[in-house]
């Protein structure tokens, strides 16, 4: 379809939507990079082209028409108000493909407080009208309900964090969909990093004195003490001591039994000469 045929189908569009009540809405190209951070947050810069302008300061190539449509709704005040746009929009991709970075959108807005479900049943209503005769069917959809829905999974708060952030990049998010279901494979890498994880865990796992609880803890009371050196020791797990040479038994523990330590820890209840 060349970009003549497509200017004359949103063009038809544009006009049906103005025979339905909605105000036409002109929009800049250039609109203030501020006012679309505060709005969309600092996401909005992986798909947004961004430039700088000496008088203006930090400017995006207009993404979609939302904010001057705000705008005029603001300017206007007045409720039902229902409003039509048309022109071209620009947005960064991520990937080759068949969404192009620029292209034309026509669009139909309608701001109804006081029946919200009613007014969204009449913009849909007005679109599948419109685009019937074109063969293509009319979807909708709403970000609040994914974003609840993202919310409301059982899995961890980094990883709904980590969806959120991404949510308004389709790839990336469906790729994490995937990865947190188990339908990609792990990256080799990563086994490896988990591995040896998993390896370093089961060797400090063998004594508690490798524990971060033991290691952090100066207070710990042992039951014995090389010679010259500062209250330290291995609380290790009850078992029979077995004797040992230059050792002989601590008079202080000698009512309790004493424990049998890992190789690096002689047995709790012993003092070394």
């Amino acid at each position: 379809m060349t970009k003549a045929a497509v200017r004359a189908e949103a063009e038809a569009l544009f006009a049906a939507f103005q025979a339905a009540g909605a105000l036409p809405v002109e929009a800049d190209i250039l609109l203030p990079a501020g006012t679309l951070l505060d709005l969309y947050g600092e996401d909005i810069r992986a798909r947004a082209y961004v430039t700088s302008d000496p008088l203006r300061g930090e400017m995006m190539l207009r993404p979609d028409f939302t904010v001057p449509v705000v705008q005029a709704h603001m300017a206007e005040g007045a409720e039902p108000a229902r409003y039509t746009y048309m022109g071209e929009v620009f947005r960064r991709q991520e990937h080759a493909g068949p969404r192009a970075s620029e292209y034309l959108q026509v669009g139909f807005e309608l701001f109804d407080r006081t029946e919200p479900e009613a007014a969204d049943a009449e913009v849909f209503a007005l679109i599948a009208e419109l685009l019937a005769p074109l063969g293509l069917q009319a979807a909708t959809g709403d970000i609040g309900i994914l974003m609840a829905a993202v919310r409301g999974l059982s899995t961890t708060e980094k990883r709904k964090a980590a969806l959120l952030r991404h949510v308004w990049r389709p790839t990336r998010f469906r790729a994490l969909l995937d990865r947190f279901a188990g339908r990609t494979p792990v990256p080799g890498a990563r086994l490896r990093l988990l591995d040896r994880l998993a390896g370093a865990r089961r060797w400090r796992g063998g004594c508690p004195r490798s524990s971060p609880r033991w290691r952090g803890s100066a207070a710990v009371s042992p039951r014995w003490r090389p010679a010259g050196s500062r209250s330290s020791g291995c609380r290790s797990t009850p078992a029979t001591a077995r004797a040992r040479s230059n050792i002989t038994t601590d008079s202080s523990s000698a009512s309790t039994p004493p424990t049998q330590g890992c190789r690096r820890c002689p047995p709790a209840g012993v003092t070394t000469r």
